[in-house]
């Protein structure tokens, strides 16, 4: 097999891949099987020292509802 074989089955391989992903992503669209992101406002929030956590209240942010020194919820 020459290298020029190599590198157009590889070549097919890696186009049927994409055509997979692509008809794949098309379909989950389609039905709506798609998980809901949740967006908010990056100044409501940090990103958190324990990465187990991922975001957190930051503290002193003014947004839905007034946050203490501590990011929590406060009047």
């Amino acid at each position: 097999m020459s290298a020029r074989t190599s590198l157009q089955r590889a070549g097919l391989l890696l186009a049927g891949i994409a055509a997979a992903l692509a008809a794949g992503e098309i379909l989950i669209r389609a039905l709506g099987a798609a998980p809901q992101v949740a967006w908010f406002r990056r100044e409501e929030f940090q990103i958190a020292a324990n990465p187990l956590i991922g975001w957190e209240p930051a503290p002193g942010a003014a947004g839905s509802a007034e946050r203490n020194s501590l990011g929590f919820r406060d009047v």
